[in-house]
This record gives C-alpha cells, structure tokens and sequence, in this order.
C-alpha cells in the first residue's frame, strides 16, 4: 500500500470514529436531559402535592374535628342559628375555610355559611343522590369543585356522636367544608 492510501484510510477511520463519537455524545446529552427534565418534574409536582396537603390538612382537621361532636349532633336537630355563628361561622378562618354546609342524613340543607370574599354558594353543586353516593363510598371525603372561575377543595365528613370514638355509628348528618 502507498503512503497515500494509508493516509486516506486513517483519515476515513478518524472521521468515523469522530461521527460516531458526535452521536453517542449527543444521546449521552438527551439521555442526561430526559433524566434531568423528569427529575425536575416530579419535584414540581411532589412541591405542589405538598403544598395542597398542608393547606388542606387545615380543612380536613376541620371536618373531622367538628364532626365528632355532641353539639353539633344537637345543632342537626335544633338549628339554632346563634350556635352555628359561636361555632362554625366564626372559626371559618382558623381552618383557612372559606365555606361550610351542613347536610341532614336525607341531604336536605340544614345550615351553609361563606366568607363574603367568595361568591356564595348556599348549596354543594350536587343532586341530593350524587351526595349520597359520595358520602356512602367514603365517610370521609376530599375532592375539588369549581365555583365560577375558581377552584374549591371540599373536605366532608359524618357527623356522629362525641362517644363513638371508632366512628361505627349511624352519621346524623354530613359536615362538608370549602
């Protein structure tokens, strides 16, 4: 073989050896991409898990806490409107609750209150049968309605007397709170 011949088919490995290395480098690169843009993501959406939790965990407490409760188990039967406003309209926001509505066990309306910031809603957007399966799939409940242009984060549960400790009793109603 000529001096030319060799030098040409080192210059043909070089240049192969260069195009494939171009390529992996640059899978290496979109593989490092993918990894950093699926990182980036899932901490994106664990941050905004998170932050939904803490603020709803205030709504939650405030279901379960009020619910478990002998006056409000009276409150079903009596409406004593004095009693609601002391108990339920004046912590609505020590529980960041904007709304609060309070159902019999047949889910007729006993009692809903709402800040005046937000639009007023007097009843849960529901047929009385949607609640009730609602209710009967889970005693106690979180989902997310919308109320005019806003998102609204529900957080229900039975109202059952301060002895049942287990929650094993027939609800006397269902305490739903926005």
């Amino acid at each position: 073989m000529t001096m030319r011949i060799k030098i040409l088919l080192l210059l043909c490995i070089l240049t192969v050896l260069f195009t494939v290395w171009i390529h992996l480098s640059g899978v290496y690169e979109s593989r490092e991409l993918d990894k950093f843009l699926t990182t980036f993501r899932v901490e994106k959406e664990i941050g905004f898990t998170k932050s939904i939790e803490s603020y709803g965990n205030s709504l939650s407490t405030y279901a379960f806490d009020y619910t478990y409760w002998d006056e409000m188990l009276n409150f079903v039967t009596t409406r004593n409107k004095k009693w609601a406003y002391e108990n339920i309209e004046t912590t609505l926001g020590t529980f960041n609750a904007h709304y609060v509505w309070i159902y019999q066990t047949d889910f007729s309306l006993v009692y809903s209150v709402n800040t005046p910031e937000f639009p007023k809603l007097k009843d849960l957007p529901f047929t009385k049968d949607e609640l009730q399966k609602i209710v009967h799939e889970k005693k106690f409940n979180h989902f997310f309605i919308r109320v005019d242009s806003q998102i609204c984060e529900i957080c229900s549960a039975p109202i059952q007397p301060s002895e049942d400790t287990e929650r094993l009793s027939e609800p006397k109603g269902c305490f739903f709170t926005g």
